[in-house]
């Protein structure tokens, strides 16, 4: 039996047999060993796959670029809300470096356009350009330089986005230029708005809720319009137009009320957003082309805007017409009211406080508080010289003492006289400190309630007691007729009345007539008392031809419009002024 090998024998064979695999063993470990250190070293791992990594990234986004994107998008976007949310100091102090620089140049950049566009206005401040401009600064209460600075930087709408506001999915969109994009930029440009609103967010204060309007971009500017559920997102250059905000506004609310229904129930569809595009064109339109929305609308718009032309110009016919009728009279009240405070301070008085001076037509009013009997007289004195052929009508009341009894005959005297029929010097007068009582004889009520009216209207006393009597010696009968306005002529009604009148009262002997001839408040105060006289005259002739009363049995008397007709001016108090009263007095 051969001898059995020894355990060295078997140990070279193995060594022989599997020596080049062992190498390889080794060379294996030592190559794992070198990987795990690579591994566990990030900034060597990170210097050996840097260049690998990004060369391929390079490749691979030019031969793909929307494939990319699209698988870029939704993990990139989480991302950055997460880091946001998580780690808001560091995003700033890592953006703060290069947002700072980016505002800086641009900043620098837009000033010198702007101070560029100002030179060329500047160099053109004598043309007829900048003429306009200041004509229609002047109308549209616009600042000129607000003006220039709209023409040195014009509006432009680049795009319109309507992006959910909690998905930041877009739900509609609208570009001007009609240029169509793909839905990854869509999705990009909603999500990473979305993104700067949250970032936004994040960074203010929780009690200062406040709310990200606009963004900056280069020479551009994003307005943001929030809603509840989605928000509106405008892409604009240039200098903003007036009310383009309150527009934006408006435009926003429409769209949350055509589609709360749907925002309320997204679920990621936005098929049922397609009409919002017609809703940002009509925005479009209506800040950039307002003209055209003038001329869409106008019919109606147009029709409404003559309309309301032509009633503020009828409007503002008949204002300047009651000015033009109104307005001598007004002159002519400040200048008699500045003469009588010019006569009252030359004797050491002034105007009543309370003092209404007015000129109405062929009248002058006036009414007020004077201090003392002597100040009424004064200024009633000063008017009636001044009045010329106007009426004084004397409202005044008087707050001092009570006049003497040679104060009140007189103004009884000039009241009463062309007022009514009475002497005046038929009349009594008793004065106990502030009460003056008449007493007299008038020949009925109408004539007694007259007379005390209008003593009462003239004399300063607190109160006035009527003691007038009708006589009962004097029993007359009055006949009452009536004219037409600017008639002097007696209808044959009238005449056949009068007649039946006439023979029924003069029968009896020592009887008398007295015609009084009346006229209404129109036309001065001669032309009233010249009508009167011609009325009066016409019935003194039917009494003496017709009626065949003697001449020296009438008496004729004339008078202007009465004060009561002068204070109404009514057409039921003007007819009843146009009359002849044939009164019969027997003895």
């Amino acid at each position: 039996m051969p001898n059995s090998p020894s355990a060295g024998d078997i140990d070279k064979l193995r060594q022989l047999l599997f020596e080049e695999d062992q190498e390889k063993i080794q060379r294996l470990q030592q190559e794992i060993e070198q990987i795990r250190q690579q591994i566990s070293d990030k900034e060597a791992l990170i210097e050996t796959i840097d260049p690998v990594l990004g060369d391929a990234i390079s490749r691979r986004i030019g031969q793909a670029k929307d494939e990319m994107a699209e698988a870029l998008a939704p993990v990139m976007g989480a991302a950055i809300k997460t880091q946001i949310a998580t780690a808001k100091d560091d995003i700033v102090d890592a953006l703060y470096p290069v947002i700072g620089s980016t505002i800086r140049k641009a900043i620098a950049e837009a000033m010198r356009n702007l101070a560029r566009s100002v030179n060329e206005q500047v160099e053109r401040a004598l043309s007829f350009r900048l003429w306009k401009q200041r004509i229609k600064a002047r109308i549209t209460g616009v600042p000129q330089d607000q003006l220039i600075l709209k023409e040195a930087l014009p509006f432009t709408i680049h795009d319109i986005l309507y992006i959910h506001r909690d998905t930041g999915i877009l739900l509609a969109h609208f570009d001007p230029s009609s240029t169509s994009r793909s839905s990854v930029d869509q999705e990009l440009v909603g999500g990473m708005l979305s993104a700067i609103t949250d970032f936004a967010s994040s960074i203010t204060e929780e009690n200062e809720a406040k709310t990200l309007r606009e963004i900056q971009y280069e020479d551009m500017t994003i307005f943001l319009e929030m809603g509840r559920h989605a928000w509106l997102a405008i892409v604009t250059s240039g200098a903003e137009p007036d009310h383009f905000r309150d527009q934006a506004a408006r435009y926003e609310n429409m769209l949350h009320n055509r589609f709360h229904k749907q925002l309320r129930s997204f679920d990621g569809d936005v098929s049922a957003f397609s009409d919002a595009h017609t809703l940002m064109k009509q925005l479009y339109n209506r800040v950039m082309h307002p003209e055209d929305i003038v001329k869409q609308t106008g019919a109606q718009e147009q029709s409404e805007n003559h309309g309301l032309r032509y009633l503020f110009a009828i409007l503002f016919i008949v204002v300047l017409f009651f000015a033009w009728q109104k307005m001598p009279d007004y002159l002519a009240a400040r200048k008699l009211k500045a003469q009588l405070q010019e006569h009252l301070s030359a004797s050491g008085r002034s105007l009543p406080s309370d003092l209404d001076l007015r000129v109405e037509g062929d009248r002058i009013i006036i009414s007020g508080l004077a201090a003392d009997a002597a100040q009424h007289r004064q200024m009633v004195s000063f008017l009636s010289r001044q009045s010329g052929s106007r009426l004084l009508i004397d409202k005044l009341r008087t707050a001092g003492p009570a006049a003497s009894l040679a104060q009140v005959r007189e103004a009884a005297m000039q009241r009463l006289a062309g007022e009514t029929d009475i002497d005046p010097s038929t009349l009594q007068f008793n004065i106990d400190k502030d009460v003056l009582t008449i007493r007299g004889m008038v020949s009925d009520q109408k004539q007694r309630l007259l007379v005390a009216s209008l003593l009462a209207e003239t004399l300063p006393f607190r109160v006035l007691i009527n003691d007038l009597r009708i006589d009962s010696t004097q029993q007359a009968d009055t006949s009452r007729i009536y004219f037409p306005r600017n008639s002097m002529v007696m209808t044959p009604a009238d005449t056949a009345a009068l007649l039946q009148f006439i023979k029924k009262n003069t029968a009896s002997a020592g009887t008398s007539i007295l015609v009084s001839g009346y006229s209404d408040a129109s036309g001065t105060r001669a032309t009233q008392k010249r009508i009167a006289a011609m009325r009066a005259e016409n019935v003194r002739q039917f009494l003496i031809k017709t009626a065949g009363i003697p001449e020296d049995k009438i008496t004729t008397r004339s008078f202007a419009a009465t004060a009561q007709a002068l204070q109404d001016s009514s057409e039921s108090a003007q007819t009843q002024s146009r009359r002849v009263e044939v009164v019969i007095e027997r003895k």
